[in-house]
């Protein structure tokens, strides 16, 4: 039988996104990849791939007792069914309820902790409690659990959430470098690219009300909106996005699809980040440095591990949009060989710091604990 390594996430998108190197090495050393799942448009792709889908509805925000047992249950049924020798968790449901369903089947588990996200964002000591208790419940028995930036790590490690002999820094997602390359040329007009969800956690709000303003003030520039918006609370508002595409030098793409994001950070001259989220490292900092692009992110969790203020983009403080306007206008009047210097070491950043082989290799290194099969493979030997 074939060996099979199970990966638990609450979106198939993020996957097909950010995974799919990794998915790549694991099959080389001939494991069956099995994605526990909700169905989503990119489960196409993964199939193509050569992965195999599992559906099972995972609501992300849900709170609701019974249906966290429903879950559970689902989740242990699709581990049954498949009999993996190793589960990877993604996201906060997978790396808590899809721990202990793997746990009580004996399933070793590697968790990744990509930020803390809407979990704590707010919440009363009651709520963080509970989310501290299930999380050192959930990965207790943890083959390793890896975070994708210092502040998670700490908080994890300060709260007891965490056994510290299991604990591990990634550089986030890291990025491939091979898809994402250097490019020096820029357009012409100075464009700056928001790209990501549309939550106000985000910065979509003040991205968009610092389109409005730089445009009252006479700033030349366009203003480029990618990402997915629902009708949910803590998205920007409809009306607030009818109001962006109204405006003559700003456009609103839509969700994008993957390969698409490449020739978005080429079409700008800064990608624009300005979160106060729960992030991990926003893979989107990385695809901008890797592309050759400065940006421009706020001193918060996750974005202050990438960027250095003046050196490879600008850096404000979370939640200020004063400072984001001030920033972006001191980008748009920067010249040409300021806004190359920025992004070349926007790009000797992600080539030092964040190269995906370091995220493939640790991964690679917890096979060969589980998996003898795995002995003496690197990712170079990966095409």
């Amino acid at each position: 039988m074939t060996p099979t390594i199970a990966i638990i996430c609450n979106t198939a998108l993020h996957v097909q996104r950010a995974r799919m190197t990794l998915i790549s090495a694991l099959q080389g050393l001939g494991a069956r990849i099995v994605l526990i799942s909700p169905h989503d448009p990119s489960v196409a792709e993964l199939e193509r791939a050569g992965v195999v889908h599992h559906h099972v509805e995972i609501n992300q925000y849900g709170h609701n007792p019974l249906e966290e047992a429903v879950m559970f249950f689902r989740l242990r049924a699709g581990l049954r069914r498949h009999r993996p020798f190793l589960c990877l968790c993604y996201t906060i449901k997978a790396n808590t309820i899809g721990s202990l369903a793997a746990c009580s089947l004996g399933i070793p588990v590697v968790n990744n902790i990509a930020g803390r996200g809407r979990a704590f964002d707010g919440a009363g000591w009651l709520k963080r409690h509970l989310f501290i208790s299930l999380y050192a419940l959930s990965l207790r028995r943890s083959a390793r659990v890896f975070f994708q930036n210092r502040d998670d790590l700490q908080f994890f490690r300060d709260n007891a959430m965490v056994d510290e002999t299991l604990a591990r820094r990634l550089p986030g997602s890291g990025v491939d470098l091979n898809r994402f390359r250097d490019r020096p040329d820029l357009p012409q007009v100075p464009t700056f690219l928001f790209l990501g969800r549309l939550l106000i956690s985000k910065g979509a709000g003040m991205f968009i009300g610092a389109a409005r303003a730089l445009d009252a003030l006479g700033v030349e520039a366009r203003f480029v909106l990618a990402g997915e918006r629902l009708d949910e609370k803590g998205y920007v508002s409809i009306d607030d996005l009818k109001t962006f595409k109204a405006q003559g030098n700003c456009r609103y793409l839509g969700q994008v699809a993957p390969d698409r994001v490449g020739a978005l950070l080429q079409d700008s001259s800064f990608l624009v980040l300005p979160s106060s989220y729960g992030e991990g490292v926003p893979r989107t900092l990385l695809e901008a440095g890797a592309t050759g692009r400065p940006v421009i992110t706020t001193d918060s969790v996750g974005c202050r591990d990438v960027v250095r203020h003046r050196e490879n983009g600008l850096q404000i403080p979370p939640n200020d949009p004063e400072a984001l306007v001030a920033a972006m206008q001191e980008a748009a009047a920067m010249d040409a060989a300021t806004l190359r210097r920025l992004g070349r070491a926007s790009r000797v950043n992600v080539e030092r710091n964040f190269d995906e082989r370091i995220v493939i290799d640790a991964y690679l290194e917890i096979c060969r604990r589980h998996w003898p099969a795995a002995d003496g493979l690197t990712v170079a030997t990966q095409g």
